[in-house]
């Protein structure tokens, strides 16, 4: 990634859809814990309390947008899609338990775009099955929809090292109604190419 992606990458961003604190996985901060954790010495929260306040005040004009959303039973998953490795095991966890959950797979959407993302490739085998943006300016307009509670999944339950995780209880239940632990069917060229790169 050169100098104009990585300063496009890090303003454009989303927030963690999970934090860190004490090396353990925990919920996102909200504003206030943001402001607290700087108060503590946390630096970085210097440049993330601006862009949560900036996000939380978009998502307000997208209120009305969300209950269509919400009640044509659309779901954005909120997945880390800047580290290698969390969008195989958190996508397809999360897909597989809105699938339990009764939503159609068509209806999850799942916001990965080309221009920023580290792992826009696994994009070829998610929109098999998902509705996956890449398109970075579709991204941006819809980004705020993630700060929005009943519209939004975020990977808790797909995180293995939170203290809510339901990472082997939802892949369990899949197995057992579908016959099958396998979500997103990858080709053996694939498999291969996957292996070497992830």
């Amino acid at each position: 990634m050169n100098l104009f992606k990585k300063i496009l990458f890090y303003i454009f961003k989303p927030l963690n859809p999970i934090d860190v604190h004490q090396n353990r996985s925990v919920y996102s901060f909200s504003l206030f814990k943001r402001v607290l954790r700087l108060v503590a010495g946390d630096i970085k929260q210097i440049f993330l309390i601006p862009k949560h306040l900036v996000l939380s005040i978009i998502s307000l004009f997208y209120i009305i947008p969300a209950f269509f959303v919400f009640f044509l039973n659309y779901k954005f998953i909120y997945v880390n899609f800047w580290q290698i490795g969390a969008p195989p095991q958190e996508v397809g966890t999360l897909v597989k338990f809105l699938k339990l959950s009764g939503f159609r797979e068509k209806k999850i959407i799942f916001l990965n775009p080309r221009f920023i993302s580290l792992t826009a490739e696994t994009n070829k085998l998610y929109r098999k099955k998902i509705v996956v943006i890449d398109n970075f300016f579709l991204y941006l307009i819809l980004v705020p929809f993630l700060t929005i509670k009943h519209i939004t999944i975020r990977p808790y339950l797909a995180d293995s090292s939170h203290l809510l995780s339901k990472y082997n209880l939802v892949n369990k239940l899949y197995e057992k109604n579908f016959k099958t632990n396998e979500i997103f069917k990858i080709k053996k060229k694939r498999k291969i190419f996957f292996k070497k790169n992830y």
